[in-house]
């Protein structure tokens, strides 16, 4: 079709502003599509990060999850199989009753009737009808065994005399044994005030009212802050002369603990050392001293430990070891053949470190059913089973 020139113009017209109008909805579409790839760079981005953060936490709850299987084999094992201590070829249930090598507590067998008091008791009329009674030969024995409580309290002026030694020409004052020289009160209530708060672990309220109760004293619960707070600074050297003691000892014993106290963390630490037999046969009781702190810091044990060379047996906490040093450092049969055990957990029977665990319980049993063994003899057995051992795995 032939246009004239005005008409042809008009038609160019027309068609570029069509072409205008779609250039605009072009553009606008073209926005829209790069805000869409702008949203979903930034969605993928966080996607990524949130994967990355998935990844992390997922690795963290794998490490969490073998250690809590760890943990609750471990409380299995402690619960039911005694802490692995068995012997692998040992089967069955063990005995009841009194087990070979458990304490006695049988306490009839402990006391010395011999010197309990004896009194004969007997009533002259029938409880029943109330007629007379005759005394009889025969009677029936009950052992009583009771405590005497003394409501009456002890109350005294002590006249301490000034006397002058013609020597030293100084003022002597003797000192009573029963008197305590920062408070009132005796000796006789102030360790009753500190058997019944860290032994018995009652309020200060509850101690003023046993006090009260049970022996007649009238203190105030100010009056046994008070004591307790003299306590620290009057034993204050005796706890070091005990920790000094300890670290002086050849074995070290260190374990830790923690608790809630109102809502805070708190920590309770122990160095101990180890009962000691007399050549009669007694038992020496070991020094324990407790440590409270207010974290699991290896600061607390660098305070315990001192300058000590003794051997620290603990349950292998790294921080121990750090303090004390790998040539002072021991851990307990229980300790080794719980980790054996922990890492055995998830092996094949067959398995080499399986032969070992079951060779150390072995030789546990060994060590422990021998008891009329000496020192020296257990060690000879334990040294020359471990190097078999250590030599073999070389191989």
């Amino acid at each position: 079709m032939i246009y004239s020139l005005p008409e042809y113009t008009q038609r160019l017209r027309i068609d570029l502003r069509k072409q205008r109008v779609y250039n605009e909805t072009l553009k606008r579409v073209h926005l829209n599509q790069k805000k869409k790839i702008e949203n979903l760079e930034k969605e993928k981005r966080r996607l990524e990060q949130e994967l990355k953060k998935f990844k992390k936490e997922n690795e963290t709850l794998k490490q969490e999850i073998e250690k809590l299987s760890k943990t609750n084999e471990r409380y299995r094992v402690a619960l039911f199989d005694h802490g692995n201590f068995k012997s692998p070829d040992k089967k069955g249930k063990k005995k009841k009753g009194g087990q070979y090598g458990h304490t006695d507590t049988n306490k009839d067998r402990q006391r010395d009737y011999q010197s309990f008091s004896r009194k004969r008791i007997f009533t002259n009329t029938c409880l029943g009808c109330g007629n007379p009674l005759s005394r009889a030969a025969s009677f029936k024995e009950k052992i009583l065994i009771d405590i005497q409580i003394n409501t009456k309290v002890l109350q005294s002026i002590i006249e301490s005399e000034r006397q002058h030694c013609k020597t030293c020409h100084k003022e002597i004052r003797a000192v009573y044994d029963q008197s305590l020289p920062f408070t009132e009160f005796g000796i006789n209530t102030f360790m009753t005030v500190i058997h019944l708060r860290f032994k018995g672990k009652q309020s200060i309220r509850t101690i003023a009212v046993t006090l009260n109760s049970l022996f007649g004293l009238s203190i105030t619960k100010s009056g046994v802050l008070s004591l307790l707070f003299q306590a620290k600074e009057y034993l204050g050297e005796k706890y070091e002369e005990l920790k000094q003691a300890v670290r002086d000892s050849e074995v070290m014993y260190n374990d830790e603990t923690g608790w809630s106290v109102h809502g805070q963390f708190a920590c309770m630490w122990i160095m101990a050392t180890t009962d000691k037999k007399q050549a009669d046969g007694t038992i020496e009781a070991g020094i324990t001293v407790y440590v409270a702190a207010e974290s699991k810091g290896k600061g607390i044990l660098e305070e315990m430990y001192g300058n000590s060379q003794a051997k620290s047996m603990h349950d292998g906490n790294p921080s121990y070891v750090s303090v004390t040093g790998v040539e002072n450092t021991l851990y307990c049969w229980s300790h080794v053949l719980r980790f054996a055990h922990e890492e055995c957990t998830k092996l094949e029977k067959d398995h080499p470190a399986c032969q070992i665990k079951n060779r150390l319980v072995t030789l546990y049993q060994t060590i422990r059913f021998y008891r009329e063994w000496t020192r020296e003899q257990k060690e000879k057995t334990l040294r020359a089973e471990l190097d078999g051992t250590v030599a073999e795995l070389a191989l």
